[in-house]
């Protein structure tokens, strides 16, 4: 699996230095990628790579080809369309779909798990899953369109913030800052549940009233939090409690920033 190497669908903006040279290998529909936009990249402990994909649901690559691998959703839905995946701390991979909610699979046996949406306190706000975050205390965090839910091997699924709580619930990103605050982006702002589980009044990079202020990706890099929204990036410093822009070949806007990874 040493020659598995990027593969690049996302927008990508790598935050820090590089010490050397990348090798970057293409992979490309006529290399036998199925016909299909890829959401999420994810490796397992063995070193294959799963790709969250539509049309054709989640994939495995082994460095040779990409194989199908069916699960509740498929099952489901003719053509699934998955948006977010995660490998837990126990091994088990979560695949979230748009719109026929979340499933868990134990990638050995092929024994699966759907949670599904509803209006009871044990159940997804919504069927449409954005992401997936999995926490130091082994939570695992869904964020849907209509709301973040938790779910932990004690209490299961749980519904944290929706509606009533934020002025907009689609949830875009969730991320962990060393003092085991839960930072997350919506559709207008970026929110902090602090660790005694209160909820902090929305960050608003673009300032208020503006539709700018959809946060589509979050990254933590010591007391930084670094923050990409619809056209800029920001870097908000946790210590100081400031807010700075950063500039993208002396402009202020970016492209729309889908992910950040530090290195």
């Amino acid at each position: 699996m040493q020659h598995l190497k990027c593969i690049w669908w996302l927008l990508l903006l790598v935050v820090g230095n590089f010490s050397q040279a990348l090798e970057v290998q293409r992979t490309v529909i006529d290399d036998a990628l199925p016909n299909v936009g890829i959401y999420s990249i994810v490796q397992d402990q063995t070193g294959y790579v799963w790709l969250a994909s539509t049309n054709t649901g989640v994939l495995r690559y082994d460095g040779y080809q990409f194989k199908p691998f069916f699960t509740k959703h498929a099952e489901r839905q003719k053509r699934p369309d998955i948006d977010a995946m995660v490998f837990d701390s126990t091994g088990k991979l979560w695949t979230g779909s748009w719109g026929y909610a979340l499933s868990r699979v134990d990638t050995a046996s092929g024994e699966q798990q759907l949670f599904l949406a509803g209006n009871q306190s044990n159940q997804l706000f919504s069927p449409f899953v954005q992401t997936l975050f999995e926490d130091s205390q082994q939570r695992l965090w869904i964020g849907t369109d209509q709301g973040l839910n938790r779910y932990s091997q004690i209490a299961g699924m749980e519904r944290i913030f929706g509606a009533e709580q934020l002025n907009n619930p689609r949830i875009w990103a969730v991320v962990e800052t060393s003092d085991q605050s839960i930072w997350f982006g919506t559709s207008y702002g970026v929110y902090q549940i602090r660790p005694d589980g209160s909820l902090s009044a929305p960050l608003l990079p673009h300032g208020a009233n503006n539709r700018s202020n959809e946060i589509r990706s979050l990254a933590v890099q010591g007391d930084m939090l670094w923050i990409g929204t619809r056209e800029s990036l920001f870097v908000y410093n946790r210590k100081t409690l400031s807010l700075s822009t950063v500039s993208y070949f002396g402009e202020s806007n970016f492209p729309i920033i889908n992910t950040i990874i530090p290195s």
